[in-house]
């Protein structure tokens, strides 16, 4: 190899290997309630595939530029490894029993499932994309030799859905207990019969009177949204037939939606509300060259590496002292005197807040070889993707003095009723979701407050994939000013941390023209 391409390696490795060196602070692996992937506008195989002779075009003085359309379609597989994540006990299936006993995972009692219910559910989550990247370079060789512009506005369908399979163990008596939900004469019939209608939390029962309006789960959720706006403004210092190495700034947009905390698995189109700015390096090499055969083969290395800026999203966060799933747990309502005012809450409805949230870094690095003979090339590399964990700081407060843990405590009006005695202006501020400690009342009520809240433990961890990805395409020449091309490709992209980057495939096909 020529001494002079020792440099060129070099900048490629430390590029390569640098989102590698991100070191994961994921904190707890599973029972966490929001999925990031990354935004479908970020993506440079996507973007780089079956154009580069056009995009890196030396020796230019006029006004100059590449227009590329790729539809793009992916899905996830090893789908279990995401609910592990997702569920509270480190698997992908729970179950819903009775309140305490070893084998529960969620008091079904929670979900307002009749007493002695016992059931299981396991997911499989899917998430898939349909994504259209517009794209264009332009290059202003006219007023700056080697200045460009270049913008992408992938349009995306994204489909999540938790996919979720029950098991059906003990039916239970379909009865609420007296006393539990404001029934303090006679039993109540539950309002659901199975996990899957009761987690989308749409019925109600004497003193909860509100449906779940957050964290439900209701079957698959789609988005249709323009995922972003990518722009990078670069400069080529050094651009010649056998090579290129240059350095751009980049923003990202945000276009997508904004996560709102109705659904526990939420449908993200685009980066989430995220204003990315960044800079970038890339450059290439040939390694090898024939004129008469018309063959060429380079090497081409890209990185890119972003700061996502604090916004505003929705999260539903569990309580500190009650461990994961506490988000579920129902709570119990009191006035200003500190007395029970006849209200029982979903948890949801209370602990899914507006809060900031921020990302420091992200950077995608890239190595490509390009193959090229006469009008056809074919393109194959890799791809290392990487984000640090998030950032979650208060925006929204909790309601002090008013809210307590119900666990087991009842809401009985009067001393006694058929032998029990009445806990209502009791809580049980240890519960967890299993039902452990729902039995543990506290001698005053214990009110809930913005300081109980996990906002650490809603953060997303620092995430990490890999990508292998092959390209052909064609070229073909209409004028002396104006050519086009052709081709299709895929890539296959693996988590590299804790499931905290989706497993998935995707295929696509690209064509555009270039102008001079």
């Amino acid at each position: 190899m020529k001494h002079t391409y020792l440099k060129y390696f070099f900048t490629f490795f430390i590029i390569i290997l640098f989102p590698a060196i991100l070191f994961p602070d994921n904190g707890k692996t599973f029972g966490h309630p929001f999925f990031k992937q990354r935004s479908q506008c970020v993506n440079i195989p996507r973007r780089m595939v079956g154009e580069l002779e056009h995009l890196f075009r030396p020796y230019m003085c006029e006004f100059n530029g590449s227009i590329s359309l790729t539809p793009q379609y992916s899905n996830n597989f090893n789908r279990s490894e995401i609910g592990e994540y997702l569920f509270f006990n480190g698997t992908n299936t729970m179950i819903f029993g009775p309140a305490g006993e070893p084998q529960t995972d969620v008091a079904a009692s929670q979900f307002l499932l009749g007493e002695g219910f016992e059931g299981s559910v396991t997911t499989k989550p899917r998430i898939r994309n349909v994504v259209v990247n517009t794209a264009a370079r332009f290059g202003f060789d006219n007023w700056v030799q080697n200045l460009y512009l270049d913008v992408q506005a992938p349009f995306n369908w994204t489909q999540w859905h938790l996919d979720l399979e029950e098991t059906a163990i003990d039916a239970g008596t379909g009865l609420i207990p007296i006393g539990q939900v404001g029934n303090n004469l006679v039993t109540t019939t539950a309002p659901f019969d199975c996990i899957l209608t009761a987690w989308d939390g749409q019925g109600i029962v004497e003193e909860i009177n509100d449906t779940m309006n957050y964290a439900r789960v209701d079957g698959p959720q789609t988005k249709i949204k323009l995922a972003d706006m990518q722009f990078a403004l670069g400069y080529n210092f050094l651009n010649c037939d056998e090579k290129h190495l240059g350095i751009n700034l980049r923003i990202i947009a945000p276009t997508g939606n904004r996560p709102k905390g109705v659904y526990f698995f939420e449908p993200i189109s685009g980066g989430a509300k995220h204003t990315y700015v960044g800079g970038g390096i890339d450059g290439h090499f040939e390694l090898y060259h024939n004129c008469c055969c018309q063959k060429y083969i380079s090497f081409y290395f890209f990185g890119t590496f972003y700061h996502l800026f604090k916004t505003t999203q929705k999260r539903t966060f569990d309580l500190k002292n009650n461990g994961v799933g506490s988000r579920y747990l129902l709570i119990k309502r009191f006035d200003d005197y500190g007395d029970y005012d006849s209200t029982i809450l979903r948890g949801p409805n209370i602990l899914t807040l507006d809060a900031h949230v921020s990302v420091g870094l992200m950077s995608e690095c890239v190595a490509l070889f390009s193959f090229q003979r006469k009008n056809a090339t074919v393109d194959a590399g890799y791809s290392i993707w990487a984000r640090t964990r998030e950032t979650i700081t208060r925006k929204e407060e909790l309601l002090s003095d008013h809210y307590g843990i119900k666990g087991n405590t009842n809401t009985l009006t009067l001393p006694a009723q058929s032998g029990q005695t009445s806990s209502i202006n009791q809580t049980a501020s240890k519960s967890r979701i299993n039902g452990d400690f729902f039995d543990d009342f506290d001698d005053e009520p214990v009110f809930l407050s913005t300081d109980d809240i996990d906002f650490k433990g809603a953060e997303h961890p620092s995430a990490l994939s890999h990508t292998l990805f092959g390209h052909v395409s064609f070229t073909w020449d209409h004028s002396k000013y104006l050519s086009g091309f052709w081709g299709f490709g895929g890539n296959v992209e693996i988590s590299g941390s804790e499931n905290t980057a989706l497993n998935q495939w995707s295929i696509w096909t690209k064509g555009g023209i270039y102008f001079s």
